[in-house]
């Protein structure tokens, strides 16, 4: 049997079949649910090397801090399994298995292609339509106070052209990973997140800026096959959006969420309006817009009119 094949069960009722993929996060496994007699995606969760987080520490505080982190998740557990939108996957169960290994399980998506590969033969508008679906999946997600974090192509799988989003990063490993290093995927990450800041709306409207960015070019905008030259180009290189074939105002629009500086133009003003700008952004960005004029995605406080330039998309 190979690497990727197993077969072993999970909680008495996942029979775990072959691994799909493995990360810093943990290992996403192909799963046959015996109650209902479907596959699934099961992902086991990575957590931190008990025995070392805790050493020279009494074994009093060693199982508080174990326990901590597993109610934690399965507080984040419940909220993912709560969700339901037509462009994020399903979180269907939850649970630790008999190692006290937490775990959940997810829709199975067959013959689905990243977001990058998709659109690949696919047309401006095709394409579009795409990166809308992608907002309004993120849109339902911060409306909700919960971020993504790692946006990259093969966490954005499309199929039978619907996107789904997938693979989120749970705040306890962000927390846990954050004290190893810089959390995320290095050429979808805001420029603050390498200074430091936290993860956010903002960060993650980012990442899908240099997807939608991606997506149309063909390319991505900076050289990911130099780590260091990649940092600098994330620190200081605006991407040139005007030299992109597509209409002027959505030029404006892309420039905008991958701007470098987050305090003067803010990627999402209200994460939390009922509608959320950045869908109200790309429906909108079809439109002509005033020559030379931009808008600005700073945070405002309710009533507060921002201006980097010009707002002219409210």
């Amino acid at each position: 049997m190979s690497q990727d094949q197993t077969s072993q069960f999970v909680d008495h009722r996942y029979l775990l079949r072959r691994r799909l993929g493995r990360g810093g996060m943990g290992e996403v496994f192909q799963a046959f649910d015996r109650l209902t007699g479907e596959d699934l995606a099961l992902k086991r969760v990575r957590l931190p090397d008990e025995s070392s987080q805790v050493e020279n520490s009494p074994d009093e505080s060693s199982s508080a801090s174990s326990m901590d982190y597993r109610l934690a998740l399965a507080m984040e557990f419940q909220t993912l399994a709560s969700l339901r939108h037509p462009h994020i996957i399903s979180v269907l169960d939850y649970g630790f298995d008999e190692q006290r290994q937490p775990y959940y399980t997810m829709q199975l998506l067959q013959n689905s292609r990243n977001l990058i590969e998709a659109g690949h033969t696919l047309s401006l508008a095709q394409k579009m339509r795409l990166i809308v679906q992608l907002f309004q999946a993120l849109a339902y997600l911060h409306r909700r106070g919960i971020f993504h974090r790692d946006l990259k192509p093969d966490n954005v799988q499309v199929i039978k052209d619907q996107v789904k989003v997938l693979d989120f990063g749970l705040a306890v490993q962000r927390d846990m990973r954050a004290q190893q290093g810089i959390v995320g995927t290095l050429a979808y990450m805001a420029p603050e997140l390498l200074r430091g800041a936290q993860a956010s709306a903002s960060t993650d409207l980012y990442a899908a800026g240099m997807l939608a960015i991606e997506l149309i070019s063909g390319r991505h905008p900076f050289n990911v096959e130099n780590i260091s030259e990649l940092v600098q180009q994330i620190y200081a290189q605006p991407v040139d959006t005007l030299s992109l074939d597509i209409p002027e105002s959505l030029a404006y629009v892309l420039a905008n969420t991958v701007h470098k500086d987050p305090l003067c133009v803010t990627r999402i003003r209200r994460a939390s309006s009922p509608t959320s700008s950045s869908i109200r952004i790309w429906h909108r960005s079809l439109r002509p817009a005033p020559p030379g004029r931009v808008f600005c995605r700073r945070r405002a406080s309710p009533g507060v009119r921002r201006s980097c330039g010009s707002s002219w998309m409210r």
